[in-house]
């Protein structure tokens, strides 16, 4: 169970990252402006998912530590993640910031052994590793077809070496704020055992930091506009990305955070496959991106079985 709800994040959070793109192709607000919009739209769908809750059940356990483990991990990952993830591009460009990004898996796994001493059987340990190695190679190749003329991956590695270090240092940062944050989350379904208050202290916590940055940033009055003039693609934003944190606190009630963010890498399979359905960018079906998605498929079906 718990490894189709992570499975389901994966598919979800997908598709929200193909409308922010078809968002961002706009341009008309800043793209901080436009998280601000998506985290808007989290917390408006989690409020009104608690009120109906609350209709049906008396009350809801809660307690301090656990508001408190939720609110980093809202910090941790729809802010800060999204954040130097986005600060990342101007540096290195989408493409590159999301082949280092791919690195959250590997955090979250240490975090799990680490700091909640989470014990991976060894069809377990090979079923991450196989998916980080298939998201890994579906990333560059993905980065590969963003450079017309490199036909191998000793050019696209040494392209990469070239880049800013800064814009490296932003999106590795990326992926160990959302593998820690994963680990927060676990700790804060341990304390209060309902992932509806755990949405909704994570999207309240992020949606008041974007909205304080943007405000020190000076775009106060943009983000009064955006909210009046609602982009239509960062609103189907925010709600699948509602329905993918639903499904990864759901699914960490069931499974380590080690397993359900392996099974979580695979957000960038579906979003090339969401890209191809929605946007027709035909192009990403290479025989390297069919392999990629083989060992990505893999790897799933191991840790959903061990």
């Amino acid at each position: 169970m718990g490894q189709l709800l992570a499975l389901f994040f994966s598919i979800s959070y997908g598709l929200s990252n193909v409308f922010t793109s078809k968002a961002m192709e706009h341009g008309d607000i800043d793209r901080f402006t436009g998280l601000y919009i998506t985290v808007l739209i989290n917390t408006i769908i989690n409020a009104l998912v608690i009120i109906v809750y609350l209709s049906f059940v008396n009350s809801i356990e809660i307690n301090l530590k656990g508001i408190m483990f939720f609110g980093i991990a809202g910090l941790l990952n729809s802010f800060l993640a999204r954040g130097v993830f986005f600060a990342a591009i101007p540096y290195i460009g989408v493409s590159r910031s999301g082949a280092f990004k791919v690195i959250s898996p590997v955090f979250a796994i240490l975090g799990g052994v680490l700091i909640l001493g989470e014990v991976l059987s060894t069809n377990a340990w090979i079923g991450a590793l196989v998916v980080i190695f298939g998201v890994t190679f579906l990333s560059f190749e993905t980065l590969r077809q963003s450079y017309k003329g490199n036909s191998s991956y000793l050019d696209v590695a040494g392209s990469i070496i070239s880049v800013p270090k800064k814009g490296i240092l932003l999106a590795l940062m990326s992926g160990f704020f959302l593998g820690i944050g994963n680990v927060f989350r676990k700790l804060g379904v341990g304390c209060i055992p309902s992932s509806i208050v755990g949405v909704f202290i994570g999207s309240v916590v992020s949606l008041v930091s974007v909205a304080v940055f943007q405000v020190m940033k000076g775009k106060a009055k943009e983000l009064v506009y955006a909210t009046k003039h609602m982009n239509r693609d960062y609103f189907l934003s925010g709600l699948f990305s509602s329905v993918a944190l639903y499904s990864v606190f759901m699914a960490l009630k069931y499974i380590p955070v080690s397993y359900s963010n392996s099974i979580g890498a695979s957000e960038s399979l579906f979003t090339m496959l969401w890209s191809l359905i929605i946007c027709g960018k035909k192009e990403l079906l290479t025989i390297r991106t069919f392999i990629g998605t083989v060992i990505v498929v893999a790897g799933i079906s191991l840790l959903m079985l061990f």
